[in-house]
């Protein structure tokens, strides 16, 4: 349960931090803030692509993406 926990920490963190940059944040940065390694970010990040109401337009759902090393989080606009 603790490492349940410790990922739900890390991905509520995660989302607006990298939302508020528009240039998005280095994968290495973000591995280094959050002390886990790559692959298990790149779990993280594929676990928040599918936050959104359960009946919602896809436009709802948080849009996660990491391009030429960066991450970037744009929230649903609502």
């Amino acid at each position: 349960m603790k490492d349940v926990s410790r990922r739900i920490q890390r991905l509520l963190y995660l989302v607006p931090f990298v939302a508020k940059r528009s240039d998005g944040v280095p994968v290495d940065e973000l591995t280094e803030l959050l002390d886990i390694d790559r692959e298990l970010l790149l779990k993280d990040l594929d676990i928040l692509c599918q936050v959104g109401p359960p009946d919602g337009d896809p436009g709802e759902y948080l849009l996660v993406s990491v391009e030429d090393g960066r991450v970037y989080v744009d929230l649903p606009k609502g």
